[in-house]
């Protein structure tokens, strides 16, 4: 064999070993993304009936200056989706700070 058949066998060496890396890489980011849609998918099922909980006790016990403060807020989208929009971002924020916590706490052991 000479010296240009031996270069290439390594050349195809090299690529097949880059694409081997590429698909676990691609895997790797299908999971984390398949894993990230079912946590928001689990969230915006979550808010609702915490939504309806605020609502309820905002409406029945809150303060008249805060309902109308939290209507000059909400104007346009009304306050049952400005109420349902904060517990959605609360809640992907909290398991957001949750995972980054956990990575934090495994990095030090």
């Amino acid at each position: 064999m000479n010296k240009n058949g031996a270069s290439f066998m390594a050349t195809e060496a090299a690529f097949k070993k880059q694409a081997g890396t590429i698909e676990k890489l691609l895997k790797g980011i299908k999971k984390l993304l398949a894993k990230e849609f079912l946590w928001i998918f689990a969230i915006v099922l979550v808010s609702f009936p915490m939504t309806l909980i605020h609502y309820y006790l905002l409406t029945k016990y809150g303060a008249v200056g805060l309902l109308n403060a939290l209507h000059e807020i909400f104007e346009d989208s009304g306050l049952f989706l400005g109420l349902y929009s904060l517990n959605v971002i609360g809640l992907y924020f909290s398991r957001t700070l949750l995972g980054a916590i956990k990575t934090l706490s495994k990095a030090k052991k």
